[in-house]
């Protein structure tokens, strides 16, 4: 299990492309970012983001269209979201994933995965499914839906 409160976030936000979008790649290398492999490490660098509260990088790792659906079944915006964060008032401490899988179909990636989480004080275990879209040569998420589980 991947504890990113331990890995630095400019580490996962280079692996996954997200740290320099504006540097120029050669096509190859771009088609070969667009894969299973390249929308976890996405993902992975959008949860050391938050730990480490690096909001440029959540940001750019975020659709304008974003719909972030919660535990407690609350939905926001992207604006609302980053709001949030912002203000503390989702405070993630510990984000570690397991019994992950991606999908990609054309522009369209899927995730599924397990997190047990630490935010504020809470320890959460949740089930999740993540839906992203690629463009601008990188992976943004679009709909977040998150499961509780039982057990923590």
């Amino acid at each position: 299990m991947i504890s990113f409160r331990a890995l630095p976030a400019w580490l996962l936000l280079v692996s996954a492309g997200l740290a320099s979008p504006a540097i120029a790649r050669p096509a190859s290398a771009v088609a070969k970012m667009h894969d299973e492999a390249s929308l976890i490490a996405a993902e992975d660098a959008r949860f050391a983001a938050q730990v480490h509260r690096d909001f440029a990088a959540i940001e750019a790792g975020l659709g304008d269209e974003l719909v972030y659906s919660h535990a407690t079944g609350r939905r926001q915006t992207r604006a609302e979201y980053l709001g949030a964060l912002r203000s503390g008032g989702a405070d993630y401490r510990r984000i570690d994933p397991s019994q992950r899988s991606s999908r990609v179909y054309g522009d369209i990636g899927v995730t599924r995965a397990v997190l047990a989480m630490q935010v504020g004080e809470r320890t959460m275990l949740s089930s999740v499914l993540g839906v992203y879209v690629w463009r601008d040569a990188r992976w943004q998420l679009v709909s977040w839906q998150t499961t509780p589980l039982p057990g923590a």
